[in-house]
C-alpha cells in the first residue's frame, strides 16, 4: 500500500471511529480524488462548511466524473441554502446520471430555492407517481404547492408527511399553514397531539409561543420537565418568559439552556436578551462580543450589540447606528411600461392579490393582523412583478454609492457595488395591524416599497402606520425609545441596515397598507 492509500484507508477509517479532526490532518494535502471527497466529509462533521466545500471542489478537480462528490457537494450546498451554487452541481450529475432519485430530488430541491417552484413540482410529482412516495419527498411537493397557491393540496402532503415522520419541520410547517388559512381548531387540536411526543415538545411549544400564548408555551415545557429539558426546550421556555416580562426566569431558562449546550445560538441569544432587559448591558456585551467574532455577518449579533451600547452611553452606538446616514428613502422609478407611479402601483397590487392565500399572519414572522406572500417575487412571472424588481436596480445602487464602502463597519465593508436579492416578498396590513419590531438576521440591507398606504399615514400625532427604527423588540431598561419614524407614502422606497431594529405603528383606521419588502446581500 503506497503512501496516499495509507492515508485515505486511515482518514476513512477516523470518520468510522468518529474522530474527524484526525481524519482532517491524515488528509490534509494528499492530492487524491478519494482523499479530498474524504477531508470534505471530515470538515462537514466539524462545522467547517466552507472548507467542506472547497475539498469536494478539489476532489472534482482530480475527478470531474465523480459523481458522489459532486452529489454530496449539491445537498451540503442546499443545506447552506446555497441554491444558485446548487443547481449547477446536479446538472452536471444529471448528465450521467438522469434516473438517479437524490440527485433528481436535490435538483428539484435547489430549484425550489431559486424560486422556480414549477419545474420543482413536475419534478416531485414524477417521483412520487414513480412510487418513491417519501415523506420527504411529499413535504417538499408540499413546499412547492404551497409557493404556487395550491393550498389544500399542500396541506394534503404536509399531513401525509406528517403522520408518517413526525419531525419538528414537519410539525412546523403543518402547523404555520393551519394557522395561516385561519383554521385555528386544526391547529390547536395539532398542538395538542403533538405535546405529548417528547420529541416534539419543543417545536410545540415555540409554536405556542409564536401564536400568541407565551403562557401555554411554559406550561407545555414545564410539564416535560420530568423528562429533561432539550436545549431548544429550554430556548423557547427563555423567549416566553420574555414575552410574558419576566426577565429573570428568561435569564435563569437561557442559562439552563447552556448549561446543557454551552454552544446553543438561541439561548446564547436569548440570554443577551434577558441581560439587556435588566440593565446588565455589559455582561450581555461580553457574549455579543463572541457572537459577533463567530459570526460577524449575522444581523442580530450587530443590533444586539447596538443596544448594549445605547443602554451604557457608548459614543460607538452613534456611529453603528448613524439612522440618518442609513436610512434612506427613495422614489421608485417609474417601472417600463408604465406611464407613472400610480398607474403601476395600480397593476403591481392587482398582481400581488392573485398570490394572497391566507387569511392570517405567518407564525415566525413579525407582522400581526396581516397576511403576506408566501412566494418569492422574484420568482413570478407576472410581467408586472418583473417590472418591479428591474426597477429596483436604481435605488439600490443609489444607496450603496451614498453609504460608501469604508472597511471600519460592518455594512459599508461589505459594499462591494454588486448585489443580489434574496428574498423579496408582500405585506398586507389590515387595519389594526403592525409590525413588531425585528431584524433580517440573514440579510445586509433590508426595505419596505409601499405599493399603498392608508389615510390614516396624515396623523402624525398617531404616527399611524409609519414605520420606526432603533426600539428593541423587548423592553430594555432603562427603556428605549424609536430615533427615527418615516411616513410612508405610495411609489416610496426605504432602504437601510438589515441589522436595524424596525417596526411599524398599528394602523388605525379600517383601510390596508400593502408593502413589497425585500433583503439584499452583496455578490
Amino acid at each position: 500500500m503506497n503512501p496516499i492509500e495509507q492515508a485515505i484507508s486511515a482518514g476513512r477509517s477516523a470518520i468510522e471511529r468518529g474522530d474527524p479532526n484526525a481524519a482532517r490532518s491524515l488528509l490534509s494535502g494528499v492530492e487524491h480524488p478519494e482523499a479530498a471527497y474524504l477531508l470534505a466529509i471530515s470538515n462537514t462533521h466539524l462545522g467547517l462548511y466552507d472548507d467542506a466545500v472547497d475539498a469536494y471542489r478539489l476532489a472534482l478537480t482530480f475527478e470531474p466524473r465523480f459523481d458522489q462528490a459532486r452529489r454530496t457537494l449539491g445537498r451540503l450546498l442546499v443545506d447552506l441554502e446555497r441554491y444558485e451554487d446548487a443547481l449547477p452541481e446536479y446538472e452536471r450529475v444529471l448528465d450521467h446520471e438522469p434516473e438517479s432519485l437524490p440527485a433528481r430530488y436535490g435538483y428539484a430541491t435547489a430549484l425550489l430555492g431559486v424560486g422556480r417552484a414549477e419545474e420543482a413540482e413536475a419534478i416531485f410529482d414524477a417521483l412520487i407517481d414513480e412510487g418513491n412516495d417519501r415523506p420527504e419527498i411529499r413535504f417538499m411537493r408540499a413546499r412547492g404547492r404551497l409557493e404556487l397557491g395550491q393550498v389544500e393540496q399542500g396541506i394534503l402532503d404536509l399531513e401525509n408527511a406528517f403522520e408518517r415522520q413526525p419531525a419538528d419541520y414537519n410539525l412546523k410547517s403543518l402547523a404555520g399553514t393551519l394557522w395561516m388559512r385561519g383554521e385555528h381548531d386544526r391547529f390547536d387540536a395539532l398542538l395538542e397531539q403533538a405535546s405529548k411526543e417528547p420529541p416534539l415538545v419543543a417545536m410545540t411549544s415555540e409554536l405556542y409561543r409564536q401564536s400568541g400564548a407565551p403562557q401555554r408555551s411554559v406550561e407545555v415545557i414545564e410539564s416535560a420537565r420530568p423528562g429533561g429539558l432539550s436545549a431548544d426546550a429550554l430556548a423557547t421556555l427563555s423567549q416566553a418568559h420574555a414575552d410574558l416580562g419576566d426577565a429573570a426566569a428568561a435569564e435563569e431558562a437561557a442559562r439552563e439552556g447552556i448549561a446543557v449546550d454551552a454552544h446553543h445560538q438561541g439561548s446564547i441569544a436569548n440570554l443577551i436578551i434577558a441581560l439587556l432587559m435588566q440593565n446588565k448591558a455589559e455582561t450581555a456585551l461580553e457574549l455579543v462580543e463572541v457572537m459577533r467574532a463567530a459570526e460577524p455577518l449575522r444581523q442580530h449579533w450587530i443590533a444586539y450589540e447596538a443596544t448594549a451600547w445605547r443602554i451604557m452611553g457608548d459614543e460607538r452606538y452613534a456611529e453603528l447606528v448613524d439612522i440618518d446616514r442609513f436610512v434612506r428613502p427613495y422614489e421608485l422609478p417609474v417601472p417600463d411600461g408604465f406611464d407613472s407611479i400610480d398607474d403601476f402601483n395600480a397593476a403591481f397590487l392587482e398582481a400581488l392579490d392573485h398570490w394572497q392565500k391566507y387569511t392570517t399572519q405567518p407564525l415566525d414572522q413579525s407582522l400581526r393582523q396581516g397576511i403576506q406572500t408566501t412566494r418569492d417575487l422574484t420568482g413570478i412571472e407576472d410581467p408586472v412583478i418583473e417590472a418591479y424588481v428591474r426597477a429596483l436596480d436604481t435605488p439600490i445602487r443609489a444607496y450603496m454609492e451614498a453609504v460608501g464602502n469604508s472597511a471600519d463597519h460592518p455594512l459599508t465593508a461589505r459594499n462591494t457595488g454588486e448585489y443580489r436579492i434574496t428574498g423579496s416578498w408582500s405585506v398586507r396590513l389590515h387595519g389594526g395591524g403592525w409590525h413588531v419590531n425585528h431584524v433580517h438576521p440573514e440579510g445586509w440591507i433590508s426595505s419596505a416599497y409601499y405599493a399603498s398606504v392608508p389615510d390614516d399615514v396624515e396623523d402624525e400625532s398617531s404616527h399611524s402606520g409609519w414605520i420606526k427604527f432603533g426600539e428593541p423588540p423587548f423592553v430594555c431598561e432603562p427603556p428605549l425609545e424609536p430615533e427615527k419614524w418615516i411616513k410612508p407614502k405610495a411609489g416610496i422606497l426605504v432602504l437601510f441596515p438589515s441589522f436595524m431594529w424596525h417596526g411599524t405603528a398599528p394602523i388605525s383606521g379600517d383601510s390596508t397598507r400593502v408593502t413589497a419588502p425585500f433583503d439584499v446581500v452583496p455578490r
